[in-house]
Order: C-alpha cells, then structure tokens, then sequence
C-alpha cells in the first residue's frame, strides 16, 4: 500500500512538474533547467542525508559492479532530461508530452525483454498496442 502511495505522488508531482515546465520554463535552454534543477535536488539529497536520520531514513552506499550501473543510470539520466527539456524547448505541447509517458512501460517491458527478461504475455501485448494508439490520437492535432 505505502508502494502505491509513492508511486501517485510521484505521478502528482510529475503532473505538477510538467505544467510548470511547459507554462514558465520551456523558452529556457535544457542544460539550464537540468544545472537548476539537478543541483536542487541534489542539495535536498544531501540534507536529507545528513539530518535523515531523525526521521529514521537510511543512507546505503552501492557496492561492487553497482558503481558501473549508476554511472550507466547517470548518463541514461542526463540522455533522458536533456530530451525531455529539448522537446518542450522545442514547442512540445503538454498533452503530447504527458500522453508519452504511457508508453513508458512499453519501451521499459520490450527493453527488459531484449536483455533476457521474462516473454510478454498476450494480455501486455494487447496493452502496448492501445497505449501506441493512445498516443498517436492524442497527437494529433
């Protein structure tokens, strides 16, 4: 139940960021908007760890090959907000920007599958192609 919580506060404060982005920030250039804010929540990051443990937040360091992985996460991170901002940047429209986010768990599920995951059942099959069609009549203008 707490997984679902953060998971729609996530989605809250997604919503909310997008409208911010798109109404105030898009004229700014995209490695404007990622310097400020990154480096926001990098300092809220860095509170967080030093006085977290008042409220019982844990701070655990990666260990072993997880070092490669963040590095990896890192660029897949900076790839993925420079695009973001780009395209607003470029006169996305909000509806197409946040209609896109379905289709993350297209491309997630299809990567997982390319990398040896488990096969696709008929039912995520079905959703994916709803989710393509989804986005492609929102699109539309």
């Amino acid at each position: 139940m707490i997984a679902v919580l953060f998971a729609l506060s996530s989605l809250f404060f997604s919503a909310i960021h997008n409208v911010i982005i798109k109404r105030k920030l898009a004229q700014l250039s995209p490695l404007a908007l990622m310097l400020f804010s990154h480096s926001g929540v990098a300092i809220m990051v860095f509170c967080i760890i030093l006085f977290g443990h008042v409220a019982g937040f844990r701070f655990g360091k990666p260990h072993g090959n997880q070092y490669w992985f963040l590095t990896i996460s890192i660029a897949l991170l900076f790839l993925s907000s420079f695009s973001f901002y780009r395209a607003y940047y470029e006169g996305a429209s909000l509806m197409m920007m946040t209609t896109l986010v379905v289709l993350l768990p297209v491309f997630t599920s299809l990567m997982e599958t390319g990398i040896g995951g488990s096969t696709p059942s008929l039912r995520q099959i079905a959703a994916w192609f709803f989710a393509a069609i989804a986005v492609l009549l929102v699109s539309r203008q």
